[in-house]
């Protein structure tokens, strides 16, 4: 699962040189794995991810929207696919992950 989380990532060009970039394939990650709704980014998630990556909170959220609004500019059409319905805005990092979730289980589903 991890790797078609990076894979899909990557398909924006977007990379691992991007700080932010395994955190939020982690936080993809756990948004699979939990499966309830609704996510608790900023109580659950980022804390844990902080913990994880020996960072701030801040850092992980900021660095997060990051990989986020790459992926919105570098190509809102595949986000949008992706998400299976039109987006009017950039996503928030909750949203983007909960896409790419979607996505990825959507394709290793089939």
């Amino acid at each position: 699962m991890k790797r078609a989380i990076q894979k899909a990532i990557r398909s924006f060009g977007v990379t691992e040189k991007y700080k932010g970039f395994n955190a939020t394939v982690d936080g993809v990650l756990f948004i699979i794995e939990v499966q309830e709704m609704p996510i608790k980014i900023t109580k659950d998630l980022y804390p844990a991810l902080a913990r994880k990556y020996h960072t701030s909170i801040r850092n992980i959220e900021h660095n997060m929207r990051w990989i986020t609004t790459m992926c919105w500019e570098k190509n809102r059409k595949r986000l949008e696919e992706m998400a299976g319905y039109p987006l009017d805005s950039a996503p928030g990092n909750k949203e983007f992950l909960s896409i790419l979730a979607f996505y990825v289980t959507r394709r290793n589903a089939s």
